[in-house]
Parts: structure tokens; sequence; C-alpha cells
């Protein structure tokens, strides 16, 4: 899992997408019906993954995610 999450396809600008960027509904207004799906406004489903990443050893990849989320966070965040 670790390695399929460090592949062009989840790590994306913001990382945890609900789908790889490479799925057909990559971006679409329909994706499940609403937009608001996108990994970054869940935080706490976010962290869950970089916790199980640090757990089982990868706490680069983990670093890499949870740092890309809260760049997003603070240059995004007030919109």
């Amino acid at each position: 899992l670790a390695t399929e999450l460090a592949g062009p396809d989840w790590l994306t600008a913001v990382p945890l997408p609900t789908v790889a960027r490479l799925h057909p509904k990559w971006g679409s207004p329909h994706l499940f019906g609403e937009l608001f799906w996108r990994g970054d406004v869940w935080p706490q489903l976010d962290y869950m993954v970089c916790r199980g990443l640090v757990d089982y050893g990868r706490a680069d990849l983990a670093d890499r995610i949870s740092t890309a989320l809260l760049q997003n966070a603070l240059t995004h965040g007030a919109n």
C-alpha cells in the first residue's frame, strides 16, 4: 500500500485523493455526487493513513504526505 501511495496517482499536490489521478472520475464534478470528497477536507482520515504509515515503518512517506496536506491547509485553508 505504501508503494502505491508513494506513486504519482496518489501523491498529488493534495495527497490521498478518493480515486487515483488516472481514474476516469478524477476531477469530475459528479464524483460520488459531490466534489467535496477530495482528501484535503477530511484531515481525520489523512491522519489515520499517516499514522498507519508510521506504525509500519514508513515515517518518510507519512512526513511527505502530512507536509503537503499542512501546506495546502495553510495556503488555501481560508477559502
